[in-house]
């Protein structure tokens, strides 16, 4: 039961670890690493573009808040045995964070359209 535990701590973690950081880390990087793209390529000299940086929205934080909740929920329960209890919590947890994913990436391809579209006009 206690390799159980741990393992699913360990994933948890993990994945609460890395959503954490990439939320955090990614706000921007797409036009750094189209300049520098373009800095590097000799070849096609293209205008560079002052694009407005992407930022996450209040609900995706609030799936990664409701997400890393369920997560202390669940080793609380699994510490009190309260092993069904833990596992819905982790399905909870997950889900959210799953949510916050698909809801990021939703956000940034919006938000990728209209300023193409801008810049088409």
């Amino acid at each position: 039961m206690m390799e159980i535990f741990g393992f699913l701590l360990i994933v948890g973690l993990s994945i609460g670890i890395f959503y954490g950081y990439k939320s955090i880390a990614d706000t921007g990087t797409e036009n750094k690493d189209f300049e520098k793209e373009q800095s590097e390529s000799k070849k096609f000299n293209a205008p560079k573009f002052n694009l407005p940086k992407f930022k996450d929205s209040g609900w995706v934080l609030f799936y990664v808040i409701c997400g890393w909740i369920g997560l202390v929920a669940m080793i609380v329960f699994f510490v009190q045995e309260e092993s069904t209890f833990g596992f819905m919590m982790l399905g909870c947890s997950l889900s959210c964070f799953f949510g916050a994913h698909v809801l990021r990436l939703q956000e940034k391809v919006a938000f990728h359209a209209e300023q193409q579209t801008e810049l088409l006009e």
